[in-house]
């Protein structure tokens, strides 16, 4: 598929992933590069589908629609994975980096 086919067939970004989810499940959709370099992690489309439907549906099951949240993870795929779903479920994300030093990742 083409770029300029996309606009046509999805409306958003949240379809285009699903989409993908369905039918390029085992294919990498995601790469977390440390400091740019390094891969630290990644994650498919199917695992990113699953990832953040999951919690978009418990944050929906609390009412939370339509509100903004405050997100606090670590650098990685995780808090980009998160923030698609929101999106879908109208929720603003509001960002925060989690630090060693507020997750306690310091402490021997």
């Amino acid at each position: 598929m083409r770029c300029s086919d996309l606009s046509d067939k999805f409306s958003n970004l949240v379809e285009l992933l699903r989409y993908r989810a369905l039918t390029q499940p085992d294919k990498i959709a995601y790469t977390f590069l440390e400091k740019g370099e390094k891969k630290t992690d990644l994650l498919t489309y199917e695992v990113l589908d699953q990832r953040s439907r999951a919690i978009a549906c418990q944050l929906q099951s609390l009412g939370a629609t339509g509100e903004r949240a405050l997100l606090v993870y670590p650098p990685g795929v995780a808090l980009s994975s998160i923030q698609l779903w929101l999106s879908s479920i109208s929720l603003l994300p509001i960002n925060a980096i989690a630090t060693k030093a507020c997750t306690g990742l310091n402490q021997p």
